[in-house]
């Protein structure tokens, strides 16, 4: 089976992009970062692949995960 990608929530130049691995675009671009999250969030959900919401500076701020076989968990720092 191919290894899914995750979906990233990153900071954007028109707000913030919800950004699957491996893509050069953003999948979508939301004025705020909880829409953004809210995207990304519901993307990881139905494909069951992880979630990482990025702050500014590119730290990981939030983490979920969504595999089969796995418990979602919730990192937050």
């Amino acid at each position: 089976m191919a290894k899914r990608l995750l979906v990233h929530v990153e900071v954007h130049q028109n707000g913030c992009a919800v950004i699957r691995e491996s893509n050069e675009r953003a999948t979508s671009v939301h004025p705020t970062q909880a829409e953004a999250a809210k995207e990304g969030l519901d993307i990881a959900r139905r494909d069951k692949i992880g979630f990482f919401l990025h702050a500014q500076g590119g730290r990981t701020r939030e983490h979920d995960s969504h595999g089969e076989g796995e418990q979602p968990r919730n990192e937050k720092e």
